[in-house]
């Protein structure tokens, strides 16, 4: 192992965004365009107005949902709108708290559907501010977002195919401006070259370092010097050097392929990457890097993005590089061929490509920032230009989306996101593998309750067997198979643990001495008996497992909890008719919180008996402690 330093990520303090009383600064998070927003001549002064530009702050601030100058604006003309409005009433309102209900249902006639909803999201982050009749208005949608509806992963040889045509783009990348980085680096430390190597390698300093072309006066490309250094254009001397969009849209689909995180949020990615060994190239190497997913909300909107440098295939494509088949080395690629467009721009986004036409705010200006929305070249038309089909021999329909869908579908984890969310959101609607998954967790199942279905279930009481139990204990010993004096410790309680009662501690079928077993396996255990005071807990312990469904993926829930789900079931069905929610009526506050506390694997109870700790029990006399899930 080679020690290295920690990996840390700086911090800095964000510029302020209120200028004056009425001027906000909002800067676009991938551009770094600035643009000042005007919120006088609305009506409004005072405390209202300061609240609402904390309130837009929140929304264009640099955690907040609204990213581009696009988004910015529209915000801005919806919060406007309602000033306006909030200006022609009587009284003039000063604070949040007596904003009229009938403000906002002007507002809501006068802007378009999609403008108001912007303008509701961004009133509800501060709803406990508002009257509680605008409160409540805030919660009615003036329109519909369309649902998005089901879609399709990628099968396992369209991915592989997509992955394969992305790697070669990035190879050729490398290839095409790696030497060019390289030698310009050994000419500017002073190792000697030809004349011709060095109008060229000149040419692309002065590119790099004045962050334009050659022009004459009136803003034309002068061609000349660069032809004279063996250039065909203008267009091929920022190529040998930049990145260009197609490039950009390469790398982007290669490293979703490879980390499943979405474009966006790839994109958001800054430079320089922060890496724990010495060298990017170290074995122990990793690489972190700040990134933001808005849509988490502003508390939990920023992340970091983290590859490590393990061991893939080796890339023999070129002499230049290494391989190219994990994450780690992609990023360290990346961020080393775009160091010139982030010197030209002047910012650090990790994806910084060129765009040959000048635009009319002035030089250094060709370097964008952005693929999902800065270039015209979309997943889609990359795939057609490289001639990729589907399986039917149709054109790939190839987007972001499918592909970190077939990520986190093949792999059954989540990215970035919450394992709910990749049951509901991801694994729900993809109907490539929707079918396969469905008959994957239901074979899990049919094994687990053909598992607990043949072997040992726990001994179950009903009301009448306790009842004798309790009349005639040495009679109903000898139906249970047990000595009176354990019958005797059955009705007292005194052998309960979390959902039954243990006849034999000592000699069960999982420990040999006090038992260690999850309390889940009780369920199963000749040594437990189910009793009618059990019957709440036993109810309760099922409902917890079916509600864990919806924090787990289908499969991890099957192969986790369905043996124990299906012995709870074959209990709760020996219940009569509505005795399950008689038992769920009578389950108590600290019943309730014990089986919480199991179920999320969190310590049970604990217990001093007879001079020994007893952990996970909740009687006096069982010796058990239990390992919980």
């Amino acid at each position: 192992m080679v020690a290295g330093r920690a990996a840390s990520i700086p911090s800095s303090v964000p510029e302020p965004r209120v200028i004056d009383a009425t001027t906000y600064l909002f800067i676009a998070a991938k551009s770094g365009r600035r643009h000042k927003i005007d919120f006088s001549g609305t009506g409004i002064d005072g405390p209202l107005l300061n609240f609402f530009l904390s309130l837009f702050d929140e929304v264009a601030g640099p955690l907040g949902t609204a990213r581009s100058w696009q988004a910015a604006h529209h915000h801005a003309l919806a919060l406007k709108a309602l000033m306006r409005n909030l200006s022609r009433s009587s009284p003039i309102p000063t604070s949040p708290e007596e904003i009229p209900r009938v403000a906002l249902t002007e507002t809501r006639l006068q802007i378009r559907p999609r403008a108001y909803d912007l303008l509701r999201s961004a009133l509800r982050r501060r709803a406990s501010e508002f009257s509680p009749e605008v409160s409540k208005l805030l919660h009615v949608r003036a329109s519909k977002r369309p649902d998005d509806g089901e879609i399709a992963g990628l099968s396992a040889t369209e991915f592989a195919r997509v992955i394969d045509a992305a790697r070669n783009d990035v190879r050729a990348t490398r290839d095409r401006i790696l030497p060019n980085l390289v030698a310009l680096e050994r000419w500017r430390s002073g190792d000697d070259v030809d004349a011709s190597e060095a109008r060229r390698l000149a040419s692309l300093d002065r590119i790099v370092t004045e962050g334009d072309l050659p022009r004459y006066d009136n803003g034309m490309v002068n061609v000349r010097p660069l032809m004279r250094a063996g250039f065909a254009n203008g267009t091929a001397a920022l190529f040998s050097i930049f990145l260009t969009a197609h490039d950009a849209v390469a790398f982007g689909i290669l490293l979703a392929a490879l980390t499943g995180h979405s474009m966006s949020t790839l994109e958001s990615m800054t430079a320089p990457l922060h890496h724990s060994g010495h060298t990017p190239e170290a074995v122990d190497d990793a690489v972190v890097s700040n990134a933001l997913k808005p849509r988490r909300g502003k508390t939990r909107a920023a992340m970091t993005v983290t590859a490590f440098n393990n061991r893939g295939e080796e890339d023999s494509g070129s002499d230049h590089g290494r391989d190219l088949r994990n994450a780690h080395n992609v990023f360290a690629l990346l961020e080393r061929l775009t160091a010139p467009a982030r010197v030209v721009s002047g910012q650090n986004h990790l994806f910084s490509w060129v765009s040959p036409q000048q635009p009319t705010s002035g030089p250094r200006r060709f370097v964008r920032l952005t693929v999902y929305q800065g270039t015209k070249v979309r997943p889609q038309s990359w795939a057609r230009g490289h001639g990729l089909t589907a399986d039917d021999g149709s054109p790939l329909d190839l987007s972001f989306r499918r592909i970190r869908l077939t990520y986190v579908s093949a792999r059954d984890e989540p990215v970035a996101h919450s394992r709910r969310t990749l049951r509901q959101t991801y694994q729900a609607r993809n109907t490539r593998e929707l079918e396969g998954y469905q008959r994957l967790v239901a074979g899990v199942l049919d094994e687990q309750v053909k598992l607990a279905r043949s072997t040992h279930r726990a001994a179950f009481l009903s009301e009448d067997d306790y009842a004798r139990l309790a009349s005639d204990t040495p009679s109903a010993a000898r139906a249970l198979g047990v000595p009176v004096r354990i019958a005797e410790r059955l009705l007292s309680g005194n052998l309960d643990t979390a959902f039954s009662a243990c006849t034999d501690n000592e000699h069960g079928p999982h420990n040999d001495g006090p038992c260690r077993a999850s309390f889940l396996l009780c369920a199963g255990c000749p040594c437990a008996v189910a009793l009618p005071t059990h019957w709440p807990l036993i109810a309760a312990t099922q409902l917890r497992l079916v509600e864990k469904r919806d924090q787990m993926t289908e499969l991890d829930w099957a192969r986790k909890y369905g043996e124990s789900h299906a012995r709870l079931t074959q209990l709760v069905d020996q219940m009569p008719h509505g005795a399950r929610d008689r038992a769920l009526a009578q389950l108590t506050v600290d019943q309730s919180a014990l089986i919480d506390r199991l179920v999320s694997g969190r310590w049970g109870v604990t217990l001093l008996v007879d001079g020994r700790y007893q952990e996970g029990t909740t009687g006096r006399d069982v010796y058990e402690s239990q390992e919980v899930h």
